[in-house]
């Protein structure tokens, strides 16, 4: 994200940006020294090369600026979707299943990873958008939505992730509550110097943080155990795997895994467990709720 400085003399005209996209308003800016064009498309504002951009009370800021990011961000086409679609989709759905549905995304990030780790956004009409965030063990993490371009993300409520039964915007929300709320700047030199009064007391903290000069060091404890190492599966053993196995029951037959991840829902824990075969390559079983819910694959 980055603050930009600009000039906006308003210029209304309808024309066609590429297929599917209609331009309903267009003005000058300035951007890093130069003037170029900005449109305004299904309800958000775009820069030329498709970068979005948003107005706030002390200038503009650009979604996506500055270093890597914009070649890490693809952007497709214009093609506004049907926010009624979201419905019908539910956090077991990969890439394609939500491709099947809403359509190809019209950006993505970042997109030298796979789509698995990768986040989607689709926009609709009158500024909507939808941002879905898949998981790299399936299915879809969480997923928020703006219904115009004037208002925060929310939490897509059927699709959310949530741990201790509350999900990262609302943690995020009870935290901000804890803090002193921020003066709003009127400009952006305001901006700046609200930006230098906080770097600076942040730097008055750490420096109040006393010397470790004479303070006596305490020996570093003794390194745990090291985990006994996991076995290579067989072909048989894992044709012995079977849905609703127990996991005490998996591990019994498997041994411990090679490596495993878990995430905890209020739907239950579910992990991935990850063996390596004899044959030198290497297996997931997704255990869910204490019990086998899918099988080697």
């Amino acid at each position: 994200m980055a603050w930009r400085s600009l000039w906006v003399p308003l210029l209304a005209s309808t024309l066609t940006a590429q297929p599917g996209a209609t331009v309903t308003e267009r003005m000058k800016i300035r951007i890093d020294g130069r003037v170029h064009t900005a449109r305004k498309i299904n309800g958000r504002w775009w820069s030329e090369d498709n970068r979005e951009l948003s107005r706030t009370n002390v200038g503009w800021l650009w979604n996506i600026s500055g270093g890597n990011a914009i070649h890490l961000v693809r952007f497709d086409h214009h093609y506004p979707v049907d926010p009624a679609k979201g419905s019908f989709l539910d956090r077991s759905m990969g890439p394609n299943q939500v491709r099947a549905i809403l359509g190809p995304p019209n950006s993505v990030f970042p997109s030298d990873r796979p789509e698995e780790q990768q986040a989607w956004d689709y926009y609709g009409p009158n500024g909507y958008k939808l941002s879905i965030h898949f998981s790299p063990s399936g299915g879809i993490f969480t997923a928020s939505f703006e219904p115009d371009a004037r208002s925060m993300p929310k939490d897509v409520p059927h699709l959310a992730f949530r741990f201790n039964g509350k999900t990262a915007s609302e943690s995020f929300e009870e935290r901000k509550k804890q803090q002193p709320a921020r003066e709003v700047p009127r400009s952006m030199a305001e901006f700046r110097e609200q930006l230098k009064t906080e770097m600076a007391q942040r730097r008055s903290r750490r420096s109040a943080i006393p010397s470790s000069r004479g303070v006596v060091e305490i020996p570093p404890a003794a390194p745990p155990a090291p985990a006994p190492p996991s076995r290579k599966v067989t072909t048989q053993e894992l044709k012995s795997v079977a849905i609703d196995m127990p996991r005490a029951g998996l591990i019994a037959l498997l041994g411990e895994p090679f490596s495993r991840m878990a995430i905890t829902t209020d739907e239950g824990t579910r992990e991935t467990l990850v063996y390596q075969t004899d044959a030198g390559s290497t297996v997931s079983i997704v255990v869910f709720k204490g019990k086998v819910s899918q099988l080697p694959r």
